[in-house]
């Protein structure tokens, strides 16, 4: 029986997390959409609610060459933004005094920030570790 590593095991629950994630948030954007007349504005909103979505994908296509630290770095975050942005799209987490289309313009816009946080953080303890190895 061959025996599944951490990383490789995180990147699986990762990318299902991410898909699940991407598919039902656009469809709570739909759902929250549905007395809008305007067809731009419901586009406009479902390629921003997909946006974090979109460059997770491409990072995590893009990390089977990274460190171990950085590819496990992307994986947790993969996971906590995509369960987090659920919390707060469906209602379990609420704003207070938030009106709905706030949380689907504000979530992705944390998102961005928090992606950009933790993929800075990654690249620099990746090469700090680096650095540790060669100096021993």
């Amino acid at each position: 029986m061959k025996k599944t590593s951490p990383p490789s095991l995180l990147r699986s629950v990762a990318w299902i997390v991410l898909l699940v994630g991407s598919v039902w948030s656009l469809s709570l954007t739909i759902q929250a959409g549905r007395n809008n007349d305007s067809i731009l504005l419901k586009i406009l909103f479902m390629v921003w609610v997909l946006s974090p979505y979109l460059i997770q994908l491409l990072l995590f296509l893009l990390s089977t060459s990274w460190k171990n630290l950085r590819r496990i770095m992307l994986y947790v975050q993969i996971i906590f933004l995509s369960l987090g942005s659920l919390l707060f799209y469906n209602g379990i987490i609420n704003l207070p005094d938030a009106k709905p289309a706030a949380i689907f313009l504000l979530i992705p816009l944390f998102s961005w920030v928090f992606i950009a946080i933790v993929q800075m953080m990654a690249v620099y303890f990746s090469r700090m570790l680096t650095h540790m190895k060669d100096d021993i």
